[in-house]
C-alpha cells in the first residue's frame, strides 16, 4: 500500500503526515478589507477519504467551533488514513460581531452553493464551496442553539442517500432526523452534488 499523495488546497501543497493552517478569503468585506478565515488541514500518511468539518456558519453558534478545534488538535496525521479539513468558523464576520448573520443581515446557510456574480452572501458561499468543500468526500456541518435557543442533540441528513445514512451511525445521537435541508443550506448543496453531508 502506497502513501498518501500531496494535497493541493487553496494554492498550498500539503505533504502526507503534515498538519497546516491555511487561510480562505471570500474577497473583500463590506468595509473593503479581506477576512482571512483559518482552514486547518490534517493530511494523513495513508490514502483515504477527505472529511470536512465546518462550524460557525451562523456566527453566534459557538459549541461546534470548539468541537472542530478539538478534533483537529487531537488528530495526528501519522494515525490518519485520509484527510481532515476543518473550518472552525465559516462566518468569521458574523462571529466577530456575535451575530448569526453576515453584516448585510443575510443567513449564509441559505446561499450555498452560491454564485460568483450574485449577492455578497452568494459570492461568499460560492467561494467557500468551490475552494474548500468541493475538495471533500464528506462533510459534517456543526450547528447548535444560539443565544436564547436550545437544541437537543441530533443529526440531520438526507437519509435517502446511503452514504449519509451510514454517516449517521457514527454519532451516537439520540435522534437522527431525515431532513434533506432547504435549498441554500450547506448540507443540501453538498448532497445535491453527491457529497454526503450531515448537520
Amino acid at each position: 500500500i502506497g502513501g498518501s499523495a500531496v494535497l493541493n488546497l487553496l494554492g498550498n501543497l500539503i505533504a502526507p503526515g503534515e498538519t497546516r493552517t491555511l487561510h480562505w478569503s471570500a474577497g473583500q468585506t463590506f468595509i473593503g478589507t479581506a477576512l482571512q478565515t483559518p482552514v486547518v488541514v490534517v493530511h494523513g500518511v495513508l490514502p483515504g477519504p477527505t472529511l470536512c468539518l465546518t462550524a460557525g456558519t451562523h456566527g453566534d453558534e459557538l459549541n461546534g467551533i470548539e468541537v472542530v478545534r478539538r478534533v483537529l488538535s487531537e488528530t495526528e496525521p501519522q494515525d490518519l488514513a485520509g484527510t481532515l479539513i476543518g473550518v472552525p468558523i465559516v462566518n468569521l464576520a458574523g462571529f466577530s460581531r456575535g451575530d448569526r448573520y453576515l453584516p448585510d443581515r443575510r443567513d449564509l446557510n441559505r446561499f450555498f452553493p452560491g454564485r460568483p456574480n450574485g449577492s455578497s452572501a452568494s459570492r461568499i458561499a460560492h467561494s467557500f464551496f468551490a475552494e474548500v468543500v468541493r475538495h471533500c468526500d464528506a462533510l459534517v456541518d456543526f450547528h447548535t442553539g444560539s443565544f436564547e435557543r436550545s437544541n437537543l442533540p441530533q443529526v440531520r441528513g438526507d437519509l435517502r442517500m446511503p452514504a449519509v445514512l451510514e454517516m449517521t451511525r457514527g454519532f451516537g445521537a439520540t435522534s437522527v432526523l431525515h431532513s434533506p435541508g432547504a435549498p441554500g443550506m450547506l448540507r443540501r448543496a453538498c448532497t445535491d452534488v453527491g457529497i454526503p453531508a450531515v448537520t
